[in-house]
């Protein structure tokens, strides 16, 4: 088809085997394997060129829609064959320039990589393939069914006003716990 419809557009076997790359005697060939598998003559042959038949005007429509769909499946095989990135979650404040600058690096490493970030304090479900990577502050154990690294250790102080008025069932609690 391809063929065929570089003759239609172009008029000539010359012209269509520049536009195709291909030598003028292989585009000359497979005209003749398409008229002989549809058994209709396509092109009448002058000196002047290849002037398509009623019979190539029929189809042109239908070979321009082969044509399409051809494009169309190349582009989907291509979207397909694309890994899909790596989704990240974690609360915003985690993508901090240095976090970043890490994935930049990476990235320039490995071109091919792509990461999708999503920034949540929503806790998503890695099992069922919410995220792949879930950056979280957490005191539980982790679900046994993920694979889980302890990256760094966070050490948090709570901070307060003395004056009783400002947060009194805060400091009661902080008062009856032991530091």
């Amino acid at each position: 088809m391809k063929v065929f419809l570089a003759v239609m557009r172009t008029g000539s076997t010359l012209a269509a085997s520049r536009l195709l790359g291909m030598s003028q005697p292989t585009v000359a060939r497979r005209i003749e394997a398409l008229e002989h598998e549809v058994r209709l003559a396509l092109f009448n042959r002058d000196n002047r060129g290849f002037r398509p038949t009623e019979s190539a005007k029929s189809l042109l429509p239908q070979a321009e829609a082969l044509e399409a769909a051809a494009s169309d499946l190349a582009m989907k095989a291509h979207t397909l064959s694309r890994p899909r990135p790596i989704r990240i979650t974690a609360p915003g404040t985690n993508f901090s320039p240095r976090v970043t600058q890490i994935f930049s690096e990476f990235s320039a490493l490995h071109p091919d990589t792509r990461f999708e970030f999503l920034p949540s304090v929503k806790t998503l479900n890695l099992s069922a393939g919410e995220a792949d990577i879930a950056l979280r502050i957490t005191m539980k154990e982790p679900d046994q069914t993920l694979i889980c690294r302890k990256i760094s250790t966070a050490r948090f102080t709570l901070y307060g006003s003395l004056s009783e008025e400002a947060f009194p069932t805060l400091l009661t609690t902080c008062a009856a716990t032991p530091s």
